[in-house]
């Protein structure tokens, strides 16, 4: 009732939108995020994306807790993790690696999680103070970076949106905020980096 009110919903409109949640078995909030949380967790999101889906639809911290701690089980992501890679394998290249990694990550995996199991074989690598794994600056092709960058979000000089993709994109590649940011200022440089 609340959030019609904020959205300037007359008394009349907002009795008859409860009525309709209520024969729809809606109107309980507790309910409604129980159930929604069970149709994310069909969808094989993970518990960081359903948490954020629940929090950008608008329930409270502490329900959606309760929520996904009611519906789902403690080992969830672990499971859904498991299960992924059993289900498709390990692919053998590169970038078949990078896709599937870039696919469970949109799912709400953590970066280091789902590289620790596309990646077994590289062993722990040094965490940042975020908790964010940090890659070796010997390893990255930075040249390659700035090129791509200035390729997939050519406005993020300007744009503020575009930009924040553009960190998203390099933080899913293991590049630490503060490279990124060098990155994204390297790629809005005109003349450089063709």
């Amino acid at each position: 009732m609340r959030r019609l009110r904020d959205r300037k919903a007359t008394d009349a409109q907002a009795a008859t939108v409860m009525a309709r949640l209520a024969a729809n078995g809606l109107a309980d909030e507790a309910d409604n995020a129980r159930q929604r949380v069970e149709r994310l967790a069909i969808k094989r999101w993970a518990s960081r994306r359903i948490r954020g889906e629940m929090l950008q639809v608008g329930f409270s911290q502490d329900l959606v807790r309760k929520a996904m701690d009611d519906v789902l089980p403690a080992d969830h992501d672990d499971r859904l993790l498991a299960d992924a890679v059993t289900r498709r394998g390990v692919p053998d290249s590169e970038r078949d690696r990078r896709r599937m990694a870039e696919r469970l990550m949109r799912h709400g995996f953590p970066p280091t999680a789902v590289r620790d199991v596309l990646r077994p074989d590289e062993g722990a690598r040094d965490v940042g103070d975020r908790g964010h794994a940090r890659v070796d600056p010997t390893q990255v092709d930075t040249d390659a970076l700035i090129r791509q960058v200035r390729r997939r979000y050519p406005a993020q000089a300007t744009d503020r949106a575009e930009r924040r993709r553009a960190l998203g994109w390099l933080a899913r590649r293991g590049v630490r905020s503060d490279d990124a940011s060098r990155i994204l200022e390297a790629a809005a440089t005109p003349g450089r980096y063709p």
